[in-house]
């Protein structure tokens, strides 16, 4: 008997599925508005449909209302709470989901250390193809994934004609970062809020990683690396090519935003998570890899 239950069914799932995916205000006054919100600053008055987006970062200078707050968790939309421009993370606080089977699966891997090992695996096939190294030790694979992220790095680089010098960013010295590794901070940010919304919108726990420890974030880390070279990297350098005078922050984020809808990356986060951790996807239906393969095999 399978001790930890798979949702049946994608119907089943909570909102997850691609909109806006996220939006971020700073110094805005927010309040409910029939069935979305009002958000009001010295520029004028906005509405927002509920419906449009997956996440709402709250940024610098917002005030928000209880009914705005409800109402975002009754249309299954994570807050989080950020530093200006999206760059630091605070604090979330996320709609409900029902089942605690998907917390249970998660935990038993996290806690057994030959499954745990086989969800790290699994996470660098699904990142790597068939060039992830065949290995159980953890320095082996942290070491061929250093080599591909700065590869990767460098290739971006040639592609979009800008001098790559190397991943740095010292906090609370923002204005002294030059403007690539700005880009990759805001769109790193971004990624990280879109994956901590899929996490917690079905019912993982954000806290338990397998490769990062010790910070309330680091399954988030972990499945937000899993996009570091195929998208994360490439939308910061070629938001920086494109900014031109405008803002880098918030061009990066548009970036993103328009990445997030033409990929569909809230529809690869999920199955992904779920893949990881010893689930397969059939059709609309989610089931255990191992049950799944033993039917196949007798079918055969």
């Amino acid at each position: 008997m399978n001790r930890f239950p798979v949702r049946q069914d994608l119907s089943t799932l909570p909102r997850v599925e691609d909109g806006w995916t996220f939006l971020y205000l700073e110094r805005q006054q927010i309040d409910q508005e029939n069935f979305g919100l009002r958000a009001a600053s010295k520029d004028g008055v906005v509405s927002l449909p509920c419906s449009l987006f997956n996440v709402l970062m709250i940024g610098p200078g917002v005030t928000i209302t209880s009914a705005a707050i409800t109402m975002l968790a009754d249309q299954g939309c994570s807050v989080i709470w950020v530093g200006e421009n999206g760059v630091r993370f605070y604090a979330n606080g996320s709609p409900k989901t029902n089942s605690s089977g998907n917390l249970q699966r998660q935990a038993h891997a996290w806690g057994d250390p030959q499954e745990r090992i086989k969800v790290i695996r699994r996470m660098y096939t699904l990142r790597y193809g068939t060039d992830s190294p065949m290995s159980d030790n953890m320095a082996t694979l942290r070491g061929h994934e250093g080599a591909r992220v700065k590869q990767a790095y460098m290739d971006q680089a040639v592609k979009a004609n800008l001098v790559w010098k190397a991943r740095r960013w010292v906090r609370g010295q923002w204005d002294a970062t030059d403007d690539l590794n700005k880009c990759l901070s805001v769109a790193s940010s971004c990624v990280y809020g879109l994956c901590h919304a899929a996490i917690v919108a079905v019912g993982f726990s954000p806290a338990l990683g397998f490769i990062h420890q010790g910070d309330m974030r680091s399954f988030v880390l972990d499945i937000a690396d899993m996009y570091r070279e195929s998208f994360t990297i490439p939308t910061a350098f070629d938001a920086l090519v494109k900014c031109g005078s405008s803002p880098i922050e918030s061009t990066v984020r548009r970036a993103c935003r328009d990445a997030f809808r033409d990929q569909n990356m809230i529809g690869k986060i999920v199955p992904d998570i779920y893949e990881m951790l010893g689930v397969a996807r059939v059709g609309s239906r989610f089931v255990d890899i191992t049950a799944w393969e033993s039917l196949k095999s007798k079918s055969a």
